[in-house]
């Protein structure tokens, strides 16, 4: 069976059209249109605005949050990253409220956006901790005067969609524009 495909007449146009295809293809990554790529130095400053409100009572640890970068990043006159793109982010802290009227918190932290060329640039450590109102004053007074007070529960944290951080860039990225 297989000297019959060699020695098929249409073997050989294949075979070199095949080893001509693969000896032709580039492996390289695109450069800049200048030939050089733009670094995104370390500490560069990057504004977030939160795209959707996390609140404490529906949200885990680890859950994927989304932010909008606010305004362009330029690196020598440069777009690096556009204003718009969505920012990846995760729900790092979570404390659910309690009993006696103790409020809950929630934390979220920014982790990477992706450059105009599709490279991650990720943070350093920033966070947005917001703590839902106490109840604990009223917890107490109901206690005294009735043995159920006790069970009044604080608030769950809230970060509401529109809050804005600050966040800085961990490490020198290259970025081929």
């Amino acid at each position: 069976m297989i000297t019959k495909l060699f020695k098929s007449a249409f073997f050989k146009p294949t075979a070199i059209l095949m080893a001509f295809a693969v000896l032709s293809m580039s492996f390289t990554y695109p450069a800049s249109a200048d030939g050089t790529p733009v670094v995104v130095k370390s500490g560069t400053v990057i504004n977030l605005e939160l795209v959707q409100t996390v609140d404490g009572s529906t949200v885990s640890i680890g859950d994927r949050v989304n932010f909008r970068v606010t305004n362009d990043i330029k690196v020598d006159g440069k777009v690096v990253i556009k204003a718009g793109t969505i920012a990846r982010g995760q729900v790092s802290n979570l404390k659910t409220r309690t009993l006696m009227g103790i409020p809950g918190k929630v934390s979220v932290s920014p982790i990477s956006v992706p450059a105009v060329d599709g490279t991650d640039i990720y943070f350093s450590q920033a966070s947005i901790m917001r703590q839902g109102d106490s109840r604990l004053v009223g917890a107490i007074i109901l206690t005294y005067c009735c043995i159920f007070g006790f069970l009044i529960k604080g608030k769950d944290g809230e970060i509401a969609s529109g809050t804005t951080i600050q966040v800085a860039v961990a490490n020198d990225v290259e970025v081929n524009i």
